[in-house]
């Protein structure tokens, strides 16, 4: 069938969804049924409509992805971790969508192989590998699948040795898994119809999935349950966390029955804490004196909030992210003035020191400490400039090993670029930090920029490094992130300044230091891309609505813009748990604010920008009728010339397609994309 030249015409009928606050006409609402075979041929319409409109930039797409692959290690190895009597450690092959994971002898360096996602893998069209953990025995694996992409997941065990499939097809899981220290079964979280983790079971290996027992209910729509067990490997904790309150319970992990499980602290409106135990004490981070968090301790037989004993005091000005107990250390991860940092807190003398990194705009993580009584910590950094690096750092002499660099290959010198941390002082006086990085002969004159946002849920969106945006930097582009309230970048205060009630800040934030950059001569409007991606998408949305004008193009990936009537609908996944996040639409006042920037229903006779929205069919976070609708609407209301497209991927979910190398062609395909829009349009 040949493509159109022209866009898909979009049915309209009209639909008035059932609220008590009202509600707006629905014109596309049968785009809502997934079965309709008018659905499917509709999305497949748009589908070779921007195949059409991109087919131009074929030979540019295909440049884009040599020169990706090209700095590329295909075939590479992850840095080994330790545990008991292996190391284990991820391959890649070169033309292989996955990886494979491995482990080694620690004494006769025998390997062996777990398991290859390429063979799992090749039935399907989607697959990913979400939970991956080995019996505390080290005999059995048991791992977590999803082939469809709606985030519901499957759990498998294996025997290591022999290969054997011991259990499969345990059905409906969030994907979260926990060996009991026996190894003879495990606890894991069970969904509900809304795909919600709402249950915690245990599963004793050899028994069928009906027998498996209910150890916790989580009957509150708002909360979801994790588990996990503590560094210490003595309990099981079980997390109950909606967006601003928490509750946890805890039991023995020697088994698959948990004894009587006790509520560390009963649950009340937005105390948030977390619990691990190391050393015959338990930790607790904590909100209860301030949104930053407090890190206490408390003994075992004690652990009464009254009996908490105060390791860091809440400061207003940093906010503690999280803890790594280490032999006689606790190291804390901080955000100070925007920047995520270390402290290294000894237990017995109380001394403090912080654990220096350069790059002002950076990421910095704990990642693979294992071993709680090891005095070495393992940590991943990188920035906007620098790839991601793998350290080892002794805690008692403070030495520093560089165990890995992520290899740019080619004649990429971090050099030749520039980052830098711009300050915008918004419309009401606050100030928003902007990452901007770019070769550095592109900030002698204004030159193509892509602004990205994120802006929800408290996400610092801290920098990071790209092998794919080198694709632009080097053409001349400079990337910037709008650090904007409702994120997380300077604490947890800055994301109570962008939600409910103000989340307009948020957009506020974002066109600002987009006018900021246009002012400062680092861009201008014809030269200015904007970009965001499902919350971030409603972000970009609103702006687009806010300021006409403003950008010459927007690239949005499965974006959250039909917030108002997803919200009104308690039945749809997520729903009631993000009231938090937006607020409770059967609060008049919380109704009439979220209708008021919502992204579809605020579309008007105005100029829109070039627009290319993408989205998948089986995601279940943001469904993908929420972007078919906008377009829709898009082209009906707007008063413009520019192009809007629609592309839908049909065999995968949030997080878009699954194999690497097809992720590679999405990546390029947005940037060629830009590059037409940004650059080709201008010459």
């Amino acid at each position: 069938m040949t493509a159109s030249p022209t866009p898909p015409l979009t049915r309209r009928h009209p639909h008035r969804r059932q609220h008590p606050h009202g509600a707006p006409v629905d014109h596309y609402q049968w785009l809502e049924d997934r079965d309709s075979a008018e659905v499917i041929a509709h999305l497949e319409a748009e589908n070779r409509y921007t195949q059409t409109q991109m087919s131009d930039t074929e030979a540019m797409q295909q440049q884009l992805y040599e020169e990706l692959l090209s700095r590329i290690q295909e075939s590479d190895l992850t840095v080994p971790w330790a545990w008991q009597d292996y190391e284990y450690f991820s391959r890649t092959t070169e033309g292989e969508e996955y990886a494979q994971h491995w482990r080694r002898h620690l004494k006769s360096g025998e390997e062996q192989l777990l398991l290859d996602e390429n063979i799992l893998a090749s039935e399907h069209e989607f697959f990913e590998l979400v939970d991956f953990e080995v019996s505390p025995d080290q005999r059995l694996l048991a791992y977590a699948i999803d082939t469809q992409g709606d985030e519901s997941y499957d759990i498998r065990v294996a025997e290591i040795d022999s290969g054997k499939t011991l259990e499969q097809h345990l059905g409906q899981a969030s994907g979260n898994l926990v060996w009991s220290m026996d190894s003879k079964g495990f606890y894991y979280t069970r969904l509900d119809e809304r795909q919600r983790p709402w249950q915690l079971l245990s599963h004793l290996l050899g028994q069928p999935q009906s027998s498996d027992r209910l150890v916790y209910t989580e009957q509150d729509e708002r909360f979801f349950l994790h588990a996990y067990r503590t560094k210490s490997d003595r309990y099981l904790i079980i997390e109950s966390c909606s967006k601003t309150t928490s509750e946890v319970w805890y039991g023995a992990i020697s088994s698959t029955d948990p004894g009587p499980i006790q509520c560390f602290s009963p649950r009340r409106p937005d105390h948030e804490y977390s619990v691990d135990h190391h050393r015959n004490h338990f930790l607790i981070k904590s909100n209860r004196e301030g949104v930053n968090f407090s890190l206490y301790e408390a003994i075992e037989d004690d652990f009464d909030e009254s009996a908490w004993v105060a390791l860091l005091q809440h400061d207003p000005d940093i906010t503690i992210e999280g803890i790594e107990p280490l032999a006689d250390y606790l190291v804390v991860s901080e955000r100070f003035q925007g920047q995520p940092r270390l402290r290294v807190l000894h237990r017995q003398s109380k001394a403090t020191q912080w654990l220096g990194f350069a790059d002002e705009c950076r990421s910095l993580d704990c990642i693979d400490n294992i071993d709680a009584e090891s005095s070495c910590l393992r940590v991943r950094y990188e920035s906007l400039t620098r790839p991601a690096s793998l350290w080892d750092i002794d805690l008692v002499s403070g030495q520093r090993t560089l165990l890995k660099e992520t290899p740019v290959l080619g004649s990429y010198d971090p050099d030749d670029y520039l980052s830098q941390r711009i300050i915008c002082t918004t419309r009401d006086g606050t100030q928003v930090p902007i990452s901007v990085v770019g070769r550095k002969n592109s900030f002698l004159k204004p030159a193509p920029l892509l602004l990205y946002a994120y802006g929800a849920y408290g996400d610092p969106l801290d920098p990071w490094f790209s092998h794919a945006r080198l694709n632009l930097l080097d053409r001349g582009f400079l990337f910037a992130i709008a650090h904007v309230r409702g994120g997380g970048c300077l604490g947890e205060g800055w994301y109570h300044q962008g939600r409910r009630l103000a989340k307009k800040r948020s957009f506020e934030d974002f066109i600002d230091c987009a006018q900021h950059l246009i002012k400062q001569g680092i861009t201008t409007n014809g030269q200015l891309a904007i970009s965001g991606g499902s919350a971030g998408g409603l972000l970009i949305g609103a702006v687009l609505n806010m300021a006409p004008g403003l950008c010459q193009a927007a690239v949005v990936d499965v974006p959250f813009v039909d917030i108002l009537a997803t919200m009104c609908d308690p039945n749809l996944p997520l729903t009631q748990t993000e009231y938090d996040e937006w607020g409770d639409p059967n609060n008049q006042n919380a109704y009439a604010y979220i209708a008021s920037y919502d992204p579809i229903t605020q579309v008007c006779h105005q100029p829109y920008p070039n627009l290319l929205v993408t989205t998948s069919l089986e995601d279940t976070r943001v469904p993908y009728w929420e972007a078919a609708k906008w377009v829709a609407t898009l082209r009906h209301n707007a008063h413009s010339p520019n192009q809007i497209l629609l592309k839908t991927n049909m065999n995968a979910g949030h997080g878009g397609v699954s194999g690497r190398y097809q992720a590679y062609r999405e990546i390029v395909f947005e940037q060629a994309y830009l590059i037409k829009k940004l650059v080709l349009s201008n010459i």
